[in-house]
């Protein structure tokens, strides 16, 4: 179980006109109960301790996204990983990048980019000039919901919302692959 104290106060902001409302976090605690744990639970609890995310060695991996917030969201979980990142917010600006730079590992992009791009279109036109590219996909949509024909034999599919333990084992899995 798991303790928070908060602090919580108001203040009038005169430039806005209005009020402000702050709630901090100042604690937090971990309460292990106190009734004995089954074996299975105890031993599940083991291996997550025990278990971590594979980290990178500064593999150079190309996220294309769109939205802002996903975007460092996914840039902080791959340079907490050891991976060196490069960033695209749209298909044209990704094919630009993969253009002038060299070495790039792996391709991060999700499913639905804006412009009416997708990342399966992304995909195939970056396959023509470097028919090696490591592809990783990203999708808040099952992969059944699209279309029949949608490409993702060029990459695998990761869902969002992921967890950083999850993105770590899809990118080394990614990486691990052997290129087309």
């Amino acid at each position: 179980m798991m303790a928070i104290t908060t602090r919580s106060s108001t203040r009038v902001n005169p430039v806005r006109l209005g009020l402000e409302f702050e709630n901090i976090v100042t604690s937090i605690k971990i309460l292990e109960p106190l009734f004995p744990r089954s074996d299975e639970e105890q031993a599940v609890r083991e291996i997550i301790k025990t278990e971590r995310a594979p980290e990178g060695a500064g593999e150079r991996i190309l996220i294309a996204e769109d939205d802002n917030d996903v975007r460092e969201m996914a840039i902080g979980m791959f340079d907490s990983l050891n991976y060196t990142t490069l960033i695209a917010s749209s298909a044209e600006e990704a094919l630009e990048i993969l253009e002038r730079e060299d070495d790039i590992e792996l391709l991060f992009t999700d499913v639905m980019l804006g412009s009416g791009d997708t990342g399966p279109e992304l995909a195939k036109k970056a396959r023509q000039n470097l028919p090696g590219l490591r592809i990783l996909f990203a999708s808040g949509y099952a992969a059944s919901e699209f279309d029949h024909g949608t490409p993702f034999e060029l990459g695998a599919l990761i869902n969002k919302p992921y967890e950083r333990a999850e993105l770590a084992q899809a990118i080394r899995v990614a990486l691990e692959t052997a290129r087309a």
